[in-house]
């Protein structure tokens, strides 16, 4: 079997293979914190203990686990079986750009903080112009300088300063991260839409609308 894992279904992102440790009066001594090697594994089962596997995100922590019904254990109980069960997927993706989005998206909301709270005050467009900003900035730099990041001039002149937002929050990168985030802020809009359908919804049934989507 390979030991390579695929993206994260949910965000895209990194994988890695996690061990689970099960023993009250084992040695631990000389193991380290981090992901063990099979030497590792193979010297924890010589000295007693029980050693299980699952596969985890590292950027939004799902994982691919299971639980014995009688020991009420988590984890496979080989190293194959989790990669197995991590790779194992229902449908894959259209296409790995939308990882690269979503991926995007998720970490403007919890690194950031932009929630879709905070987007539904953009009602005149700025997660669209910020998009554009992105995708145009993408565009140039791809056009003058190939996939080559460039701080220089039209770059920064032609886009930054028609940025609707201050120009700290300006941080244009490679043509790829360009449209990574260009994308997130369309998904933003899609989501600032939803919310204002949803409040609409709520008013024509004579509720008082609730911005994060519920009644009062």
């Amino acid at each position: 079997m390979t030991d390579e894992l695929k993206p994260c279904p949910f965000c895209g992102g990194e994988a890695y293979v996690e061990h689970l440790s099960y023993g009250d009066d084992v040695d631990w001594t000389g193991f380290p914190e981090g992901e063990w090697t099979s030497d590792h594994v193979r010297e924890a089962e010589r000295r007693g203990a029980d050693v299980r596997f699952q596969v985890t995100c590292s950027h939004c922590a799902a994982s691919a686990t299971c639980v014995d019904r009688d020991t009420r254990k988590g984890g496979f109980q080989s190293r194959d079986q989790a990669l197995a069960a991590w790779n194992t997927r229902f449908m894959e993706p259209v296409a790995r750009g939308t990882m690269y989005i979503t991926r995007e998206r998720n970490r403007q909301i919890v690194e950031e903080g932009f929630s879709e709270d905070m987007d539904a005050f953009y009602q005149r467009g700025e997660l669209l112009k910020a998009a554009v900003n992105y995708t145009a900035a993408a565009f140039l730099t791809t056009k003058l300088n190939g996939t080559a990041y460039s701080a220089e001039p039209p770059l920064q002149g032609m886009m930054g300063l028609s940025f609707p937002w201050d120009q700290a929050f300006w941080k244009p990168g490679t043509p790829r991260r360009m449209l990574e985030k260009a994308g997130a802020l369309i998904a933003a809009e899609l989501d600032r839409l939803d919310l204002v359908d949803r409040m609409n919804a709520d008013d024509a049934a004579g509720e008082t609308p609730d911005p994060e989507g519920g009644a009062s």
